[in-house]
């Protein structure tokens, strides 16, 4: 029999703790098979894969083999991912580490789903309770600039003194006339400074910096294109004469209720050349802090080392809360300011997401999702929300964007709680996706009291694991007539969140928990919007937290409209000193704790990889159809290589050699079979 205990150490203590999810596997069953009889020795399991930023260990910049160390339990349970839709290095690079095996993006049984586009509706309707997806659906209410600006300026009609954070826009070609209405305006008021009648124009669904310019008149803009028209912000803080904007990545584990975390470092991201308000705004290196376009200015500075992180035109988001500290500023009440953006925007979307994922979505806890937030902090230090990105880059150019980036995707990959569980196990666990609206067929649901279930193996003996979250033992012909079926079915899915949020609370990492946290939807329940009469997130809230007491004698009413007037107006609440006392004992928690922003990343005598390591074939896992896809991919770019070459080629012969021998060859002609075989050392 193969049984799972906590193993313990002479002390009697048990070994590693509970809080990292992590029990010993004992196995006492002798049969033939090889694997079996190997299993008879001691190793370390967790509930949920731990991944470690030290599990990239490189040697000349390559890494030669996995240390089983961080491989074994991913190989163990034969743990598998895809990447849809992209082909992102680091992800990649930290699941092969990992011993997950890659597969073909046709495949749905796989544990963990990286995709970098829309993912089909349909397709998260059959992820199963041990499968995890970096989306939510209909995320790109948020990440649609022309969505995001539309949600955010409807929630500025309900609540018009709380969501004052996005410039004035213009959403082409909807509000063509009102945008033609508005530059003929500022033409006829003739004075003025030129920068305050300048406006910024994007394509709606770009990002990059890509399709990105200035007008000025409506002459100037083509009116029947989808773009997004935005007045220019044309007074930021600068850091020593150059504008810039932050790139702050937030983390969302579930919308129903809202569960978000910050980073507590990100990128600052300095346009190339100084900020002059006089300069011609068609000079994109002044104007745009986009990475993509400043990186081609010849004046552009790259960090090539870790020594500091405020080198060069792109620093960490600590160098830059440092370098304010350093300006008599407060950088720990900006990030208290920039967290409260975050929620707010995510508010704006809390209900059109959240409704698609109680329909769409059967089990808690299967989906997250990673956005990039795009702040730009003008002269009063007020931050102003520029766009939210789906697909984060997570490019790692640079040693700054590896060390960064690295933390984050390790970070936010034991955020999301990816169960570990063997193939064969999920076959005899028996657990049935549910049609679309689970609340409607639940009728055969029941919830196991105990964590700990057994599962059968071929010789009639059984396998102790724990439930993975989610998992639910299916009770044939079983109802309970007392409680309705609706509520039953409601009361899974509640209690599966507020499993998921406790595993979160030791496993976040790097990342601060932003909401829900004490006080915050007391501050925050006034300018939410109604989604359900179920207010899960306040049954969350009571859950963590309990009920709250004002510890001053206002009312909570009362300290919340106060804390959103002076978190909008940094103008006149410069310091958290100058708050209002009431309101610092509400938010000290807080405050305290934005000081994990200021820190640096980097430590003193440590030494720091460049770039990310490359990965050997041979130290790769496929499937064979994932492979055989590569090797497809592979054959056919050199083919069009060879043919291009071969093209020119003949040309260059044409006047010396018959017009028959110069004929075009047909692509499928190329013989490419020998460049179809991967290399030992292919780098893909």
């Amino acid at each position: 029999m193969v049984k799972l205990e906590e193993k313990k150490t002479d002390d009697g203590k048990l070994g590693n703790d509970r809080k990292n999810g992590s029990v010993e596997q004992e196995s006492n069953r002798s049969t033939p098979s090889k694997d079996i009889e190997q299993s008879k020795k001691i190793f370390r399991l967790f509930d949920y894969v731990q991944f470690h930023v030290d599990s990239i260990k490189t040697e000349n910049n390559e890494v030669l083999q996995r240390n089983k160390k961080y491989s074994l339990p991913g190989e163990k349970f034969k743990m598998t991912f895809k990447l849809s839709k992209c082909d992102i290095k680091l992800v990649r690079t930290l699941m092969n580490c990992h011993g997950f095996t890659q597969c073909s993006t046709k495949r749905l049984d796989v544990n963990f789903i990286w995709t970098a586009g829309p993912y089909k509706l349909q397709c998260m309707r059959m992820l199963k309770p041990w499968q995890r997806l970096n989306q939510f659906p209909r995320s790109l209410e948020l990440t649609r600039k022309d969505k995001m600006c539309d949600n955010i300026a409807r929630m500025q009609r309900v609540f018009p003194k709380n969501y004052n954070f996005i410039p004035k826009f213009y959403v082409l070609p909807r509000d063509a006339e009102k945008f033609r209405l508005c530059t003929e305006e500022m033409q006829a008021n003739g004075s003025g400074d030129a920068q305050a009648k300048l406006f910024i124009v994007k394509p709606c669904n770009s990002s990059r910096g890509q399709g990105i310019f200035f007008a000025s008149q409506y002459s100037d803009v083509p009116p029947d294109s989808p773009l997004l028209v935005s007045r220019y912000l044309n007074r930021p803080y600068l850091i020593d004469g150059h504008k810039f904007d932050l790139r702050i990545y937030v983390a969302v584990t579930s919308f129903y209720p809202l569960v978000t975390y910050v980073f507590y470092d990100g990128l600052t991201r300095l346009a190339s050349a100084k900020y002059d308000p006089s300069s011609s705004h068609r000079d994109e290196f002044v104007h745009l802090t986009n990475y993509s376009i400043n990186k081609n200015n010849k004046q552009f500075i790259r960090n090539e080392s870790m020594a500091t992180e405020d080198l060069g035109h792109k620093w960490t988001l600590g160098a830059f809360l440092r370098y304010m500290e350093r300006e008599g500023k407060d950088p720990k009440l900006l990030m208290l300011r920039i967290e409260d953006v975050i929620i707010k925007s995510l508010l704006s979307v809390q209900g059109k997401i959240a409704s698609i994922c109680r329909t769409a979505l059967p089990y808690p806890g299967t989906n997250f999702e990673l956005f990039g937030f795009d702040i730009l902090v003008d002269e009063n230090l007020k931050p102003w929300l520029l766009e939210v990105n789906l697909s984060s880059s997570m490019a790692c150019d640079a040693p700054l964007d590896s060390l960064v980036k690295s933390q984050l995707m390790v970070d936010l990959l034991n955020l999301a709680c990816i169960p570990l569980i063997d193939r064969k196990i999920t076959e005899k666990i028996g657990v049935q996706t549910l049609p679309a609206n689970v609340e409607d067929n639940v009728s055969d649901i029941e919830r196991t009291p105990e964590r700990e279930i057994e599962i059968p193996v071929d010789d009639g003996q059984t396998i102790k694991i724990n439930r993975p979250i989610g998992v639910r033992r299916v009770v044939k012909g079983k109802r309970n007539g007392k409680i309705p079926i609706r509520n039953s079915a409601l009361e899974l899915k509640i209690e599966g969140v507020m499993r998921k949020v406790k595993f979160e609370k030791e496993r976040k990492g790097n990342f601060i928990r932003i909401f829900p946290r004490p006080y915050s939807f007391d501050l925050y329940e006034k300018v939410m919007e109604g989604i359900d009469k179920h207010a899960l997130d306040e049954r969350l809230f009571l859950e963590e937290f309990g009920e709250s007491k004002s510890p001053v004698e206002e009312s909570l009413e009362d300290l919340a409209i106060k804390y959103h007037h002076a978190i909008l107006h940094a103008d006149q609440f410069p310091t958290f000193d100058s708050l209002p006392s009431s309101l610092r004992k509400i938010i000290d928690s807080w405050y305290a704790e934005a000081a994990h922003y200021v820190e640096r990343i980097t430590k003193e005598g440590e030494i720091y990889a460049a770039k990310l390591p490359i990965i050997r074939a041979t130290a790769r896992l496929r499937t064979r159809s994932c492979s055989d896809w590569y090797d497809l991919r592979r054959a056919n770019i050199l083919a069009k290589r060879n043919a291009k070459d071969a093209g020119g080629q003949d040309a260059n012969k044409e006047n010396s050699l018959p017009h028959a021998a110069t004929a075009d060859v047909p692509l499928h002609k190329i013989d490419s079979s020998a460049s179809a075989q991967p290399a030992a050392d292919s780098k893909i």
